[in-house]
């Protein structure tokens, strides 16, 4: 007796399609940024940070030294810690206050992210911090020595804060990041996140600080 005739012969391995649901083109892509190599990944990661660091410190320098223009009205100085908190309770100064004390901690905040990447060798990631204080303090001092702007010791207090918070920021990413998602990547999404935002809330509530 004949066997029946199968489903006919197996189709030839090269001319099996794409599994369903998932486009061949789609697959292609896919398989190409596999072949893509780390280090080509991690070179330009750090070209990217390399650019954010620039800007950011063009911007800074701008901030911390030009915002308000030429200052006709000489140096200024204020050595009484916690003053702008003050001026929290009267309602005309309430909203400048707030300005002052948000903005000095969001203008230090990448500052903390940045220095805790760089020194994240080891235990040393706790160095950011001190830096972030010297670095304003320094700002502080040649403020006060060019006639530049108003030295204030609230303003270091502040940005020393707004470092710490972006050293914590830094190790919360460290801690979450896994194989598939290297952390420079993240800390630069992290980075132009709080820079689209810092942009916008000093053009809306400060704009003389971007535009004197």
């Amino acid at each position: 007796m004949e066997e029946p005739a199968g489903d006919g012969p197996e189709p030839a391995a090269g001319n099996r399609s794409a599994p369903e649901g998932k486009p061949r083109d789609a697959q292609r892509m896919g398989d190409s940024m596999k072949r893509i190599p780390r280090d080509a990944k991690g070179r330009w990661a750090k070209l990217l940070l390399c650019g954010i660091v620039l800007v950011y410190a063009a911007m800074l320098l701008h901030i911390v030294f030009f915002k308000y223009g030429e200052n006709t009205e000489g140096p200024s100085l204020n050595l009484e810690p916690f003053w702008i908190f003050s001026l929290l309770r009267y309602d005309a100064y309430r909203t400048m206050g707030i300005i002052n004390i948000l903005g000095n901690i969001a203008l230090f905040l990448p500052m903390g992210i940045l220095f805790s990447y760089g020194l994240s060798d080891g235990k040393k990631g706790w160095l950011s911090i001190p830096a972030c204080l010297l670095v304003s303090a320094v700002f502080e001092l040649l403020q006060w020595t060019t006639g530049t702007g108003a030295t204030d010791i609230d303003d270091i207090i502040l940005n020393t804060a707004g470092g710490a918070l972006g050293a914590a920021i830094y190790f919360w990413i460290l801690r979450r990041a896994d194989a598939g998602r290297p952390y420079p990547w993240a800390l630069i999404g992290a980075l132009l996140i709080f820079g689209i935002v810092g942009g916008i809330f000093f053009y809306a509530y400060a704009p003389a600080v971007l535009f004197p």
